[in-house]
């Protein structure tokens, strides 16, 4: 139906559609300025040599700890949140979304993936791959996943695994809504294997596609990974880790904080992932003798989560201070497995999964963290 809205302090053009069934929808393709850091991922490729890796994005480079960190600045390239609810025909009121998120590889890690505990699946085909899964029991919160592209059954048991993880982590049904005609409950994640742009480079590209109106929860999201590199990074370790970090993004973590006003400058202010915040401070304080300076010196100070601010809009505004919380999955860096730990070496964290509460979700008692200390 032509141009609904034109913002001339940005160049930013809003249409308006209705398709045949008669719902009215709205939507753009061009990047709003005003949120472009927003809820977008990208990790670029480092080389593992002799355990060490090196990190650049945007031509400023930080080279790895000595326990072999592999920086991956996940990138921010620009979400497009304009949209509005249905105001015609049966009044679908998913918030369209163009959100563009990108991920490419990472250095590799011991962390092995492991198969997933879902309650539906479509039947396995004779080679043990299924065309779709859901997670979660009937009620509860469930990701359903549509496959596409040559999958193993290894590579699908890495995405079932996030998908059954982020269900027992977020409980409680957040309401249908219904997206190109079709009830969305809770989440739909297309997840393909494709072949991009061969061995390293980009790895994969994950996207929010629809977002609720009101809540901003998303409704549908995307996620692709390159079939030339996808069974290299899960023999390596890392594929779940990949996976279960882009899925955080996909459900809402970063890509809906601006549209809840949850950031201010380089903090995150969400009140439930501050309190676990403030919590690590006191604990590591407790641990220190009563300093809050960590090894690096920086000084910890509560009332906010710090966020990244480095790496440019390829990690910034985006990802938890990686300065900061090191190791934690939602950093924009990935870590490498220490030697002889057992422990997770991407750690997801009580302030993590609590920033899921800050987006509107209800949380497990019980959720599906890992320990995790400031160092």
């Amino acid at each position: 139906m032509g141009l609904a809205v034109h913002d001339s302090s940005t160049n930013h053009d809003i249409y308006e559609y209705v398709d045949p069934t008669g719902r009215r929808f709205y939507t753009s393709f061009k990047v709003s300025p005003l949120i472009s850091a927003q809820g977008n991922d990208a990790t670029k490729l480092s080389p593992l040599i002799n355990g060490t890796a090196d990190y650049d994005s945007g031509g400023s480079g930080a080279e790895a700890s000595a326990q072999g960190n592999d920086a991956t600045g996940d990138s921010a390239q620009g979400d497009d949140g304009a949209g509005a609810s249905g105001a015609g025909g049966d009044g679908a009121d998913a918030l369209l979304a163009s959100l563009t998120d990108t991920i490419e590889g990472l250095g590799a890690n011991d962390l092995k993936a492991s198969g997933g505990l879902g309650t539906t699946a479509a039947a396995p085909s004779s080679d043990g791959t299924v065309t779709s899964y859901t997670s979660g029991a009937p009620g509860a919160y469930n990701i359903t996943i549509t496959f596409n592209g040559t999958w193993t059954s290894s590579l699908q048991g890495v995405v079932k695994a996030a998908a059954d993880r982020l269900s027992r982590l977020i409980i409680g049904d957040v309401p249908d809504v219904q997206v190109n005609g079709k009830i969305i409950d809770d989440i739909n994640i297309s997840a393909e294997l494709k072949a991009i742009d061969g061995v390293g480079g980009l790895l994969g590209q994950a996207e929010p596609t629809a977002l609720r109106s009101g809540s901003y929860l998303p409704a549908t999201a995307t996620m692709q990974f390159d079939s030339a590199d996808a069974q290299i990074y899960y023999d390596h370790g890392l594929f779940d880790e990949i996976v279960t970090h882009e899925m955080l993004h996909c459900v809402g973590f970063a890509s809906i904080w601006g549209n809840l006003g949850l950031t201010q400058g380089p903090s995150f202010i969400g009140p439930s992932a501050v309190a676990e915040y403030n919590k690590l401070v006191d604990e590591y304080a407790a641990a220190h003798g009563g300093s809050t300076t960590l090894s690096n010196g920086i000084t910890l100070v509560k009332g906010s989560v710090p966020l990244e601010t480095s790496g440019g809009s390829d990690t910034a505004d985006s990802h938890w201070s990686e300065a900061v919380f090191k190791n934690d999955l939602m950093t924009g860096y990935i870590n490498l497995a220490i030697s002889g730990s057992t422990a997770p070496a991407d750690p997801l964290s009580m302030m993590t999964a609590a920033s899921l509460r800050d987006l509107g979700y209800a949380i497990s008692s019980a959720p599906q963290v890992d320990a995790y200390i400031l160092t």
